[in-house]
């Protein structure tokens, strides 16, 4: 178990065009946050999720058209050294379906999207050999 208390939290407006993994990695390096959990909401206009197969790869999931983000939740955290994203995102297109998965580079913003970060402490990840995924230490 992780016991963080949130230090601070972190709102910030993610622009047309940018891929969001990069756009929540820099917007989290620039306000120093190394560890913590994020929401977002916004609208995208090219998705691409990954499916975990059991060969411990993401099967790639690509949508082009535009797309509501009905709920994106993540988490920060440093793996020897580097910051990790881990984010699970669904959308909805203008039929109302609905579709989600892991977010993985690719997934384009469209007009904007709003971050908000909250700052924790001490949350990092390692390799668990038993399932072969990077985790969070709990």
């Amino acid at each position: 178990m992780i016991r963080a208390n949130c230090k601070t939290t972190i709102v910030c407006g993610l622009q047309h065009g940018e891929d969001l993994l990069e756009a929540i990695e820099s917007a989290a390096i620039k306000a120093d946050a190394r560890s913590g959990l994020f929401l977002l909401i916004g609208a995208l206009d090219k998705v691409r999720f990954g499916f975990y197969s059991e060969g411990g790869t993401f099967e790639p999931i690509d949508i082009e058209r535009q797309l509501d983000i009905t709920s994106c939740i993540g988490s920060l955290a440093e793996e020897d050294g580097r910051l990790v994203i881990h984010a699970h995102m669904t959308v909805s297109d203008a039929e109302g379906r609905v579709y989600g998965g892991h977010v993985l580079k690719g997934c384009r913003i469209w007009i904007r999207a709003e971050l908000m970060i909250f700052q924790m402490e001490g949350l990092k990840r390692s390799y668990d050999k038993t399932t072969g995924l990077h985790v969070l230490q709990a």
